[in-house]
């Protein structure tokens, strides 16, 4: 509820919402045993992904980051850590096999030896479940837009 409250006050720049988010995110995935990273990260998080949800610059700021990023943008980071996840080979969500529970609970799936895998909760996937994939899609053809025609 502390953290809630201090990013709810009015006043807080969305960037730095954004920052403390991802932040919380990676201690928690530190905090928490694997099979239990996705229910702690929602449970301290879901507050905030809701307060972001009502604010009307949280499209553009995740866009900008991704598009612009600066020295110093977690998001950015985070971005290319889970692009370069999946170019090493990492299993796609889409491809993970059907008995993945899915939910706050975290995701696993059964490795065919018995045993199961947990993924770590992703910042950018966890943030981008609390705004509409439409105004992200338009936002992401107005900043390409921008820089076409710059």
């Amino acid at each position: 509820q502390t953290l809630s409250f201090k990013l709810h006050s009015a006043g807080t720049q969305t960037e730095d919402i954004i920052t403390v988010v991802i932040a919380a995110i990676r201690s928690l995935c530190v905090v928490f045993p694997s099979r239990d990273q996705g229910a702690g990260v929602f449970a301290v998080v879901s507050d905030t992904l809701t307060h972001l949800r009502t604010r009307k610059d949280v499209v553009k700021c995740i866009v900008s980051s991704l598009t612009e990023p600066t020295a110093d943008d977690s998001l950015a980071e985070e971005f290319m850590r889970y692009a370069n996840d999946r170019l090493e080979g990492a299993e796609p969500e889409d491809k993970v096999p059907d008995n993945v529970e899915d939910g706050p609970k975290g995701k696993s799936f059964s490795s065919g030896f018995g045993r199961k895998h947990y993924r770590r909760p992703n910042a950018l996937r966890v943030l981008l479940s609390a705004v509409p994939v439409a105004g992200v899609m338009r936002e992401f053809k107005t900043a390409l837009a921008a820089r076409l025609l710059a």
